[in-house]
């Protein structure tokens, strides 16, 4: 009994022995199983990884590609293409593609700005791109500053169904200075100062050149000759011209490798005078003396002298006179002349540098009258005075004529109309000093259209 229970006991240790081996070589094996499969899907995921990386490329090139060549339409100065790759992108290719609207994320300027998009290629390759625009100051001169673009391109591929897809990223920063618009073209202006001028005045033609490298030479031709060089100044081309027309200058710049060209008109005209002719008087008898004057001047007020001046218009010829010299003379009128209105016209036929100048007065040629007059004397207490009057024209009396009485200083003392016998004017005269009061009293008759003004001076004698 005893020894079947130690062969009984042997056996069972033989059992749990051989157990714990199997369990050992059964973990072994699962685990040289395991470590198998994991090799068997590295070596798997090796080349979905390869795949996934080229997607991933794929998002770097397009990113890259809009940025670069797609700028929006006549915004060739854009700093960056990115900013418009949603506008640019054919349909289908960009998925999900955002771009903020913000002021960064202009297309024309694109300083600051995120941009996403994702896009599906054939076979079960992905890939999601997110490009970020800053401006990143340079570390050796701070205030130049560079356009920094950062891209983060994430592509997957998965060619199990239902299995994970296998990803891999590619970053990518890329730095450029930011674009300078190109310098503005060389350019000038050209003007006349002033644009119109007289015959031999002075007219300067002014150049004036506007960027290019800031340094000039000017050559003026055409009816102005001159140069000017290697100045940053304007440039003036100075004449003048003997006769009316116009004329234009023109100046070549050049700056650098540039030339341009302007060209100037001005307009030279006759200098403008003017003519004052006087008639003094210009109410006068047949056989009487008037005194004519001219006067020329330019448009700055300047006598011309030695100008030739002719008369027409007059009852009788009038000789030219020559301005600064004789253009101030008496003339007679005829005693045969026209009782009537003459417009007398004095004229400059104008020269190769003046312009012609015209002015005329009137003078009226009209019957001469006489007056003759008596006071009748008062006391010297004071009284009434009657003052009889007769206006003639040769020898008849002229009625409808209005006479004034008027006192030494010209006041009117009593009005009246004559007759075919003259009038009767009469005056209150205040008590005076007994005496003859030599020209106390003045008759005048002012003219009208017809006939000359005449007057008579009256004596007022004062009894005791």
């Amino acid at each position: 009994m005893k020894n079947l229970k130690i062969k009984n006991l042997e056996s069972g240790v033989s059992l749990i022995i051989t157990f714990f081996i199997l369990v050992i070589v059964l973990a072994v094996v699962l685990s040289i199983s395991v470590i198998l499969y994991s090799e068997l899907k590295i070596i798997r995921n090796i080349g979905d990884s390869v795949v996934a990386f080229y997607s991933a490329d794929s998002g770097v090139e397009k990113t890259l590609y809009y940025d670069r060549k797609i700028l929006p339409e006549g915004m060739a100065g854009s700093m960056r293409g990115i900013c418009n790759i949603c506008a640019s992108c054919p349909a289908g290719e960009c998925l999900d593609c955002t771009v903020p609207a913000t002021e960064g994320c202009d297309p024309l300027t694109c300083e600051n700005c995120e941009v996403t998009f994702n896009s599906d290629l054939s076979g079960g390759k992905t890939y999601k791109v997110t490009a970020r625009v800053s401006q990143v100051s340079s570390s050796d001169d701070p205030p130049l500053q560079f356009s920094e673009l950062s891209i983060n391109s994430v592509g997957s591929y998965n060619s199990v169904l239902g299995a994970d897809p296998i990803k891999r990223a590619i970053e990518l920063k890329l730095q450029k200075g930011r674009a300078q618009p190109p310098p503005p073209a060389l350019s000038v202006s050209a003007t006349a100062v002033p644009p119109s001028v007289s015959v031999g005045e002075q007219v300067n033609f002014i150049a004036i050149a506007s960027e290019g490298t800031g340094i000039y030479s000017y050559v003026w031709s055409g009816d102005c000759v001159g140069t000017c060089s290697e100045t940053a100044l304007p440039c003036q081309c100075s004449t003048s011209f003997p006769s009316a027309g116009n004329y234009t200058a023109t100046v070549t710049v050049e700056s650098g490798t540039e030339s341009i060209s302007a060209s100037a008109m001005v307009n030279v005209s006759l200098m403008q005078t003017s003519l004052a002719f006087s008639i003094n008087p210009t109410s006068i008898g047949r056989g009487g003396t008037v005194n004519f004057s001219a006067d020329l001047r330019d448009s700055g007020g300047n006598s011309i002298p030695g100008k030739q001046i002719s008369f027409s218009g007059a009852p009788s010829a009038i000789a030219d006179c020559t301005t600064g010299s004789n253009c101030s003379f008496a003339y007679t009128v005829p005693s045969t002349a026209t009782y009537k209105t003459y417009t007398i016209v004095a004229n400059f036929s104008g020269d190769s540098f003046h312009a012609p100048a015209t002015d005329s007065k009137n003078l009226f040629v009209k019957r001469s009258t006489t007056l003759t007059a008596d006071a009748s004397p008062v006391p010297s207490t004071g009284g009434t005075t009657y003052v009889a009057a007769v206006l003639k024209s040769g020898t008849s009396n002229l009625s409808g004529k209005t006479l004034n009485l008027k006192d030494a200083a010209g006041n009117i003392l009593a009005s009246g109309i004559t007759d075919s016998s003259g009038v009767v004017l009469f005056y209150n005269v205040p008590a005076m000093a007994p005496g003859t009061h030599i020209n106390y009293f003045t008759v005048s008759f002012e003219g009208d259209s017809s006939y000359l003004s005449s007057f008579v001076n009256v004596n007022l004698i004062v009894t005791p």
